[in-house]
């Protein structure tokens, strides 16, 4: 990164177009007002030159009130930055100098990495995020209930209790959201969740028996796989546990799949052995499996 500081017209200022929302908060709103009224200094906005225009990365809240005061220049520090320092500074920078929520910064992230096209692997590689991190913002993104993102959005939905109401339908997150009022935290997603497993049990009346009973390990196994791919995950040991089983994987569309295919593939274990049962629809969401998990140009 190379840059200095010029003078630059606020007319030609514009903001960077996957800075984190909301991009300022009415104490520096009211701090830049005084010190721009009163020429004292101020922190300069930070950017760079694209097709005419100042492309503001940070401190863009020093344009916006430079604009509503009438001033026609200010100074900027000029330079030449990476996808990542872009990324760094309008999203992760500017989420820590506001003090927003995790769930804001979330919105950014994907909202970024839909608008840069990018997959889960490349966009860890230019945030100080996992893929796996990645993949579960996407995910909460995708399927939060959309009452519930006011409720995050005003900080009072913590990330691990959107990570487990993730696994639960759509339908299943509203009952919650009327049921535990001003109370969303994740000892209460999981107080949820245990009311809800007879019903769970009592909807597959129509299948055989099971002939095992899951312990309670189990259970907490399930809760705790599904709390961290952010999908049901149901678990089906052959009696011992030393003797494997299955780990079925429930996913709603074909974008939740693929999800699944990243997250699986981030798996670091040197040691891991069993199955996954994955129901496909049609042939074509076989082909997707087969595709994302052996990559033509292997072979």
């Amino acid at each position: 990164m190379t840059n200095n500081i010029i003078t630059v017209p606020v007319s030609q200022c514009t903001q960077y177009q996957h800075y984190v929302r909301p991009f300022t908060n009415e104490d520096r709103l009211h701090s830049l007002t005084h010190a721009l009224t009163n020429k004292l200094y101020v922190e300069p906005a930070i950017g760079f030159y694209d097709n005419n225009e100042f492309v503001i990365i940070s401190n863009w809240d020093v344009i916006h009130v430079a604009r509503q005061l009438k001033i026609e220049t200010v100074s900027i520090i000029l330079g030449t930055f990476t996808d990542r320092e872009r990324l760094h500074y309008s999203i992760f920078e500017a989420s820590n100098k506001l003090s927003l929520n995790w769930f804001r910064k979330a919105l950014a992230v994907t909202g970024a990495q839909k608008g840069m096209k990018l997959n889960n692997t490349r966009m860890a590689k230019i945030t100080p995020l996992s893929r796996s991190m990645i993949s579960r913002y996407n995910l909460i993104e995708q399927r939060l209930h959309p009452t519930l993102y006011s409720v995050a959005n005003a900080g009072k939905l913590t990330y691990d209790a959107a990570r487990l109401l993730i696994t639960l339908q759509s339908t299943e997150q509203s009952t919650y959201l009327s049921t535990y009022q001003h109370n969303y935290s994740a000892a209460s997603v999981k107080e949820y969740i245990d009311i809800l497993r007879p019903s769970h049990s009592r909807d597959q009346s129509n299948n055989p028996p099971a002939t095992i009973q899951k312990s309670n390990e189990t259970l907490r196994a399930e809760e705790t796989l599904s709390e961290t791919l952010g999908h049901p995950i149901e678990l089906d040991l052959n009696g011992d546990q030393t003797k494997g089983g299955v780990m079925g994987i429930s996913f709603f569309n074909k974008d939740e799949l693929m999800s699944i295919i990243e997250s699986l593939q981030d798996c670091s274990a040197s040691s891991l052995a069993g199955s996954i049962a994955i129901e496909f629809k049609d042939n074509n969401d076989f082909l997707d499996v087969t595709d994302a998990f052996f990559p033509k140009d292997e072979f």
